[in-house]
């Protein structure tokens, strides 16, 4: 369970760091677009019949999807351990920024990979910390577009998985905390825009 005001939260940064894993990324950008393409080659790899495209083996496609999921858990565990609660971590100082308004962004938007990936338990603390310690009622400027994509798409999914049994994810003390979030956000763009 996550504390409001731990900056490394028990358990979201359960696997054991790498030595390599830790070191500075040395390329600047945000990490949105790489984790969809990589949710996408992941879903593809893990759903059951899935189609291999051609030249790759079934075997290449496991050793890509694990590949795929360790890039993953070094970028939102180098979050977790350098950045939370912070939006986003720098990668070439490691330091964290709250770059949209300290929301935590990166935890939001990783919520539905952690899910993807069968991570329970660390979507589950996520899920719950976010419910308890993100609001909306502060005076900030704010990108809507990322807002929208990043924070708003990022509760409503997560909400999604947490609520339905069929995802295998549902969290049984949920109780639509991320839609609540997510419908004081959206009223808040109609203040905004207006």
């Amino acid at each position: 369970v996550l504390s409001p005001s731990s900056r490394a939260p028990p358990r979201l940064s359960g696997r054991s760091p790498n030595s390599n894993m830790m070191q500075p990324m040395r390329r600047q950008g945000r990490a949105s677009p790489l984790l969809c393409l990589s949710a996408a080659i992941l879903a593809a790899a893990l759903l059951p019949g899935a189609a291999v495209a051609d030249g790759v083996t079934p075997s290449e496609a496991r050793l890509l999807r694990d590949e795929v999921k360790d890039m993953f858990y070094h970028a939102f565990d180098g979050y977790m351990q350098h950045a939370f609660p912070l939006d986003e971590l720098r990668p070439l100082s490691c330091q964290g920024e709250d770059s949209l308004g300290g929301y935590a962004l990166t935890l939001i938007d990783s919520l539905d990979t952690l899910a993807l990936l069968g991570d329970k338990e660390r979507f589950a603390a996520g899920v719950e910390w976010v419910g308890k310690n993100v609001r909306f009622d502060i005076n900030k400027t704010v990108s809507v577009f990322e807002t929208n994509i990043r924070i708003l798409g990022g509760l409503l999914s997560a909400h999604l998985i947490a609520s339905d049994y069929a995802t295998g994810m549902k969290i049984e003390s949920y109780d639509d905390q991320l839609l609540h979030l997510s419908v004081d956000l959206a009223q808040r763009y109609s203040i905004w825009i207006c």
